[in-house]
């Protein structure tokens, strides 16, 4: 293939990476609240210093991105601008973060007998 200005051959010296946009189908509103929870965790005491390699929202985006679309850790860590190693510390720690704020399982199931539910469907992983 031929560059449109010159007569020269393209090549691909260097390898780069394509920035691009895309949507990720989860509500502005759970974004926020992950956001938020993420904040409060890192302003407890002994937590990790205040200077972080991302902003707690790009932690939400990153754990999001996790759990709906199964993103690896290095695409992940790339389209943030961190290191794989930072990637999979921010993950794990927002999973502890949204583990800490889930209902428990008596919980869960006096709702649903309160409520009159017939099932109440447990994911295990």
């Amino acid at each position: 293939m031929k560059s449109a200005k010159t007569s020269e051959p393209l090549t691909c010296k260097d390898p780069a990476l394509i920035s691009y946009r895309a949507s990720l189908d989860v509500p502005a509103t759970t974004l926020e609240a992950v956001t938020r929870w993420l904040i409060a965790h890192r302003r407890r005491a002994g937590a990790r210093p205040v200077q972080r390699a991302a902003s707690a929202r790009v932690q939400a985006l990153l754990v999001l991105r996790w759990f709906k679309e199964a993103t690896t850790l290095k695409v992940l860590a790339a389209d943030a601008g961190i290191s794989v190693a930072t990637a999979y510390r921010y993950v794990h720690e927002a999973i502890d973060v949204l583990a800490a704020r889930a209902p428990r399982l008596p919980q869960v199931l006096a709702t649903a007998r309160a409520e009159q539910r017939p099932y109440v469907c447990l994911e295990g992983t």
